[in-house]
């Protein structure tokens, strides 16, 4: 569990949220799925060669960057024991 998720919190609510996280492997990995479908999804779309013809082509692929590295940001909280 990283520790940004404990980061500011009174020692019993670090030991709550640990429990809590730990107990949570159904949502988390659940969660994970969806997470890494959606990345999938803006993946697929930034290689689209459907897309090169469009005059916004730049704008849409850095939108479709950031939500990737958002995306890898989350999947990057939800590892356990790292």
């Amino acid at each position: 569990m990283k520790t940004i998720w404990t980061q500011g919190l009174n020692d019993q609510d670090k030991e709550t949220m640990e429990k809590r996280f730990k107990s949570n492997t159904i949502l988390m990995s659940r969660l994970r799925n969806i997470i890494e479908g959606l990345d999938k999804e803006a993946e697929t779309k930034s290689l689209s060669t459907s897309t090169f013809d469009k005059p916004n082509w730049a704008n849409a692929q850095a939108y479709l960057v950031g939500q990737r590295s958002t995306y890898k940001q989350i999947l990057s909280l939800l590892d356990q024991g790292k």
